[in-house]
């Protein structure tokens, strides 16, 4: 299992630091919703906000950076949709449908430190079984069904090392994010099976993360962020298999 500790978006779009998927530019914006880059290239901002999705794109130097998400290609010729379509309005819930897990996350009951047992958790990225032993240890069962009713993959592991970040620092989510804007969607494949994949603009305003005081950590800097969704069918349902940021996540 990846560690997942920063703010999603920024976890993910650096794999050395896939530390936490809920809140990803900083831990002041654990919201669920990619943080927005912030914008080497002032005019990508605004084209980004059009939910331009491309298999690659250029940075301020003029540096071009490819689209490292599996389905990129497909996805930059896709067109748009509106956001009442069925693929859309499914991501869209069943992302909620995370957050909504998170927002129930009780506080671990451990002697040891957040801070220390992270590290223990996460300092060998290998090391799969005291992963999954921690997630088991500090989870509980509900919290885990409900994620693994809404994910699975990648996407379920990251969700499930985010929770265990979160009761350990005693951390939960409030609110849920919404789609806007033009989303884009195209047929992919993920791990040999038949896969929607999107590219949504979510709208996370409404989302924050409160510490075990009920406090609120820090305002977050974007609230739109791109968000590259892998939507498989398990089991006669809908789930998240893969969730992925462009390069350029504004929008």
């Amino acid at each position: 299992m990846k560690r997942l500790g920063i703010p999603l978006s920024s976890a993910l779009r650096a794999p050395s630091r896939r530390v936490g998927v809920l809140a990803l530019c900083a831990s002041t914006t654990l919201a669920l919703a990619a943080c927005g880059s912030s914008t080497e290239n002032g005019a990508a901002s605004e084209s980004a906000s059009s939910s331009a999705a491309t298999a690659e794109a250029t940075n301020s130097t003029g540096e071009t950076l490819t689209e490292n998400f599996a389905g990129s290609e497909a996805l930059a010729e896709a067109s748009e949709t509106a956001v009442d379509t069925e693929e859309v309005q499914t991501a869209e819930q069943l992302y909620s449908d995370v957050q909504g897990a998170l927002a129930g996350i009780e506080p671990a009951s451990t002697s040891t430190t957040a801070e220390d047992t992270s590290e223990e958790i996460t300092g060998d990225t290998e090391n799969v079984q005291a992963t999954e032993n921690a997630v088991e240890s500090y989870v509980s069962a509900e919290t885990t069904s409900q994620l693994e009713a809404a994910a699975t993959g990648t996407a379920l592991d990251q969700y499930l090392a985010t929770a265990t970040e979160y009761a350990l620092a005693g951390w939960h989510v409030e609110g849920t994010s919404t789609v806007v804007g033009t989303p884009r969607i195209a047929d992919a494949d993920y791990k040999g099976q038949a896969a929607k994949i999107l590219e949504v603009c979510l709208d996370s305003s409404h989302v924050k993360v409160l510490d075990a005081r009920g406090n609120t950590l820090g305002a977050p800097q974007f609230t739109r962020s791109l968000n590259i969704f892998t939507l498989v069918e398990e089991g006669g349902a809908w789930k998240i298999a893969s969730h992925d940021f462009p390069n350029n996540a504004d929008c």
